[in-house]
């Protein structure tokens, strides 16, 4: 497995959950991952917030 992440920013966002208000004061990170060699694996939907220790599902 290959991992990465994007900072997530809720400025960028139609809709921000309750739960991701805090991000921009926490750090959040959208999660971005693929199997080695093979496909992409559809998390673009899980932000993590590092500070809380909580991943949230968007969208």
């Amino acid at each position: 497995m290959w991992f990465n992440g994007d900072v997530y920013r809720t400025y960028r966002e139609a809709n921000v959950p309750e739960a991701l208000t805090r991000c921009g004061e926490h750090r959040c990170v959208r999660l971005v991952t693929k199997v080695l060699n093979g496909a992409w694996i559809d998390t673009r939907n899980l932000i993590v917030d590092l500070s809380a220790r909580t991943v949230t599902r968007v969208g």
